[in-house]
């Protein structure tokens, strides 16, 4: 009899842990693919926060009466996105024909281009997207319309960036869920070998008590569901909290940079125009 118990407890302990093991194999990759996903975004929209201020100066030139497709001076507007993003391969300027016609290094008008994808994004007057994204063979296409007065998009600048950029920032991140889940299955398996040796699930008759089975595996695996749930959440919490700290010394720099400039020209403050 009691080798027939300890033979169902045996039996039970690998059941559990082969659940365990399911379960949370499970809810890990969806976690984890639910996090890259919602990071990538979060981590696309900061690099768009430079783009779309350096955009600002490129739709206040056009407001004045410079032409996109003839823009004397656009590499040095261009360079200071590069200067806030020293990751991004390039940054171009793409007409609403999807013309390609500056880079980095100024007119790119006629010339084969590495990183010209075939589907260019579209804005209309009517959208809200302040950017959209394109991943084309492993490189990020970050485009964010570029306006006229009347709000009409006349182009986009395309910011190109290698798709490791964001796998490198989001590693640390990826590594911390993981030894969390790793961590808390050790635990849980722990726990449920001890639970197993010190409390009966057996009948006197030396079958399986189906309720306490079934109360064991439901108490036990919603603890590490909630439990996983909560790390995820505050490994996803600081991963942006990180991304918005940055957006903000990131623009808080751009602004710096325009306000210095203007005073080195012999501006006050007290003459500064358009100041909001």
């Amino acid at each position: 009899m009691t080798t027939n118990i300890n033979r169902i407890k045996h039996t039970l302990t690998i059941v559990f842990l082969l659940l365990i093991v399911i379960v949370l194999g499970f809810t890990g990759i969806l976690n984890i693919n639910s996090f890259q996903q919602n990071y990538t975004e979060s981590f696309v929209s900061s690099y768009a926060v430079v783009g779309r201020e350096i955009v600002r100066k490129i739709e206040y030139a056009e407001k004045y009466g410079k032409p996109l497709d003839n823009f004397l001076g656009i590499e040095e507007i261009l360079e200071e996105v590069q200067t806030e993003l020293p990751e991004i391969d390039n940054v171009y300027i793409v007409l609403r024909d999807g013309s390609y016609i500056y880079d980095l290094n100024g007119s790119v008008r006629d010339q084969k281009l590495a990183y010209e994808i075939t589907v260019a994004p579209e804005f209309d007057a009517n959208s809200n997207d302040s950017y959209q994204m394109v991943l084309e063979n492993k490189k990020y296409h970050l485009m964010i319309p570029i306006k006229d007065k009347e709000g009409y998009c006349i182009g986009n600048m395309d910011l190109v960036f290698d798709k490791k950029v964001v796998d490198l920032a989001i590693k640390d991140y990826i590594r911390s869920l993981m030894k969390s889940l790793i961590i808390l299955a050790g635990v849980s398996s722990l726990i449920l070998i001890l639970f197993n040796n010190l409390v009966s699930i057996t009948t006197k008759e030396g079958k399986v008590n189906r309720k306490g089975f079934l109360a064991i595996i439901l108490i036990l695996l919603g603890m590490v569901q909630i439990i996983y749930g909560f790390i995820n959440y505050s490994v996803l919490r600081n991963a942006y909290v990180d991304i918005a700290t940055e957006n903000t010394n990131t623009v808080s720099r751009i602004i710096q940079h325009d306000i210095g400039s203007v005073i080195d020209k012999g501006v006050p403050y007290s003459k500064f125009y358009n100041m909001e």
